[in-house]
């Protein structure tokens, strides 16, 4: 959906939301071109993570298992520096071959399928596998 549409359709629901009584402080997204968009031109950016609405501030956020999945494609695409140090799939992989030897797992959450499988994972697993990476990363 083209974002004006779809700004109107947003707009028109904060309309009928608020008409009602209730007060909308955020929304969330599912991170698509279209989304993004109609950030775009609600002018809202990553220094100003909101827009007006009839003069009330709605943030706007991406869903959390979006950001999760974006976590692990981005691992599995290409290495991430950080000032703690470098992560990259490759390790990701090779503790969890590891861990498969051990009789007590380092990773006991994530499957053989996670790591060697030719088919696309669905969302829900790969959401699982992007949130079990986070978790590991930032206990860090």
């Amino acid at each position: 959906m083209e974002a004006d549409k779809l700004k109107e359709l947003v707009l028109r629901a904060l309309d009928t939301l608020k008409d009602l009584g209730l007060v909308v402080a955020a929304m969330t997204g599912w991170q698509g071109v279209d989304y993004n968009d109609l950030l775009s031109s609600l002018d809202v950016t990553p220094q100003r993570p909101y827009f007006l609405h009839r003069e009330e501030k709605i943030h706007c956020f991406a869903d959390p298992p979006h950001l999760l999945d974006t976590t692990r494609r981005t691992l599995m695409k290409c290495n991430v520096d950080s000032s703690t140090g470098l992560a990259e799939w490759a390790v990701v992989k090779k503790l969890f071959d590891i861990s498969k030897r051990k009789r007590e797992a380092i990773c006991p959450k994530l499957a053989h399928q996670d790591f060697h499988s030719s088919f696309k994972p669905q969302l829900k697993r790969a959401i699982k596998v992007g949130a079990i990476l986070a978790c590991n990363f930032l206990v860090q």
